[in-house]
């Protein structure tokens, strides 16, 4: 069950101001037993009917794997604002030795300074043999660098089982046991930076291009919807339409309690066009005309929209359009709710997604081309995003 939404009294400039109120998932029954296929989990049951979802795996197409550039294979730590005495305090309160901390600073090539950012060239062999909990913490320092992309947007192990993720893939076990042995803890998984690591040991540009494409694996849902003959089909009809928000949706609810032996219904086709579309898919490079690639914001605040709008590409843009025609949610979340993730203490809303039913939302996962328009669950979309600062939720509703 989704834990208690906050509602704060303002988010940014040119977002309503309101009194403080608060969102809750919609109060819920107890999961009803398992249906018979082992793989299908039933949701709680609400104003939303009875679901049942299972996971699936997504890859990004290699047609856009193609696209990435390709970092080099040589290893290369960034320091911002620090001085040499300052990262060795650092990355020895990590847990690094004092050995350790000068082959670091020794490395594979001289270090230099650039614009304020120091920038260090570890071996392989420190990287290698740095412990899961000693590496998590040298790559929180590392974090603090936007430079080090790799560490602040890193390759997640959703579950943290590193064969189960990778199964199937048709990747070596050597490669994989890489992986698996320079993985560190991140929130309810692992997490994986050290690309330049693996390409050292991949064999040819085949093999790199599958372990490229491999990693870009990412977990959604597929959720069904039982609609019995007996079902309060007006009740279902009015919460997936978010209140008179879009279409009416009660035909085909009829439709699939009238069919002997059915009695459910993929919920994409309850959603509104414009994420119906999108559900499962990866953005066209063609997007990139627009001037950015469609990012959480441009994906939450589209939501209801039957074409999208280019104005929500902007941050800033995305901000002026809540104002206007979002206001705070209150009493218990509803169909198309938009649910922002803020720094706490900030006015920051680093990511945003959409309410669905029960505690599955509708996201995309940042502005990169490699990330689909997909379905999870709130928790783990919060694991996904954790990082090294409280996160606070705040829920907004389109406005009547």
């Amino acid at each position: 069950m989704m834990a208690a939404v906050i509602i704060a009294l303002a988010m940014s400039p040119g977002l309503p101001r309101a009194e403080s109120a608060s969102a809750t998932a919609p109060r819920a029954a107890e999961a009803p037993p398992a249906p018979e296929e082992p793989s299908v989990v039933m949701g709680k049951t609400g104003p939303w009917g009875q679901l049942q979802y299972y996971s699936i795996l997504l890859e990004a197409p290699a047609s856009i794997v193609k696209l990435f550039p390709v970092p080099s294979a040589k290893t290369v730590w960034k320091f911002k604002d620090l001085t040499r005495d300052q990262i060795r305090e650092s990355v020895i309160g990590a847990g690094l030795t004092e050995a350790q901390c000068d082959r670091m600073f020794a490395g594979t090539a001289d270090p230099y300074l650039e614009a304020g950012v120091i920038h260090l060239f570890p071996p392989n062999e420190l990287i290698l043999e740095l412990t899961p909990e000693v590496r998590a913490r040298v790559y929180q320092i590392l974090r603090r660098c936007d430079g080090n992309v790799l560490h602040t947007q890193p390759y997640v192990i959703e579950g943290g089982d590193t064969s189960a993720w990778f199964s199937g893939s048709g990747m070596r076990d050597e490669l994989v046991d890489l992986i698996d042995r320079t993985s560190y803890p991140w929130a309810s998984g692992r997490a994986f930076s050290d690309l330049p690591l693996l390409l050292e040991h991949v064999r040819d540009s085949k093999e790199q291009d599958l372990a490229m494409k491999t990693l870009t694996r990412t977990r959604s849902l597929l959720a069904r919807l039982i609609v019995e003959k007996d079902a309060d089909i007006q009740a279902l009809s009015d919460y997936w339409t978010g209140l008179g928000r879009r279409k009416d949706v009660l035909p085909i609810l009829e439709s699939v309690a009238e069919t002997i032996g059915v009695h459910r219904i993929d919920i994409v086709h309850l959603l509104p066009s414009l994420p119906r579309k999108l559900l499962y898919t990866y953005p066209d490079i063609s997007m990139l005309a627009k001037g950015a690639l469609p990012d959480c914001h441009w994906t939450s605040l589209n939501f209801f929209n039957y074409e999208p709008l280019d104005r929500l590409l902007d941050y800033n843009g995305a901000m002026q359009y809540i104002g206007e025609h979002y206001e705070p949610a209150k009493g218990s979340l509803q169909f198309g709710d938009v649910l922002f993730f803020l720094h706490k203490g900030t006015e920051d809303a680093f990511h945003s997604c959409v309410f669905v039913a029960d505690d599955i939302v509708f996201t995309k996962n940042g502005s990169n081309i490699a990330m689909p328009w997909i379905l999870m669950r709130f928790d783990d979309l919060l694991a996904k995003y954790r990082q090294d600062f409280e996160v606070e939720i705040r829920a907004f509703r389109q406005k009547p």
